[in-house]
């Protein structure tokens, strides 16, 4: 995996995907950031990884990509990148269903 830093296009997309996300891609989002803290980092496995914010509005968590380590943020580009495909892919699968109803 590469460790080069992301453009910033890269990470704007990254956000515009968190930010469309519905509860269930968030979670992996932070599903994904608490793997790579459980096999990566030392210290309080308890508290929120890498500056992390429980945004008090729900359960969504507010993260500054810059706070994160390379190969995170490499992650979770591919995430989201898996995650996007993966919803486009089931709309085009509804859209062909009721095409042909």
């Amino acid at each position: 995996m590469q460790t080069t830093p992301l453009t910033d296009t890269q990470k704007q997309y990254i956000c515009d995907q968190v930010k469309c996300m519905d509860d269930m891609g968030c979670e992996l989002v932070y599903a994904v950031i608490r793997f790579y803290q459980l096999h990566h980092e030392e210290g309080n496995i308890m508290e929120l990884p890498f500056q992390l914010k429980k945004q008090k509005t729900g359960g969504i968590y507010k993260m500054d990509l810059n706070d994160l380590p390379l190969k995170l943020q490499r992650m979770i580009l591919i995430f989201s990148e898996m995650h996007n495909n993966s919803n486009n892919s089931n709309e085009n699968d509804d859209n062909t269903r009721h095409s042909n109803l």
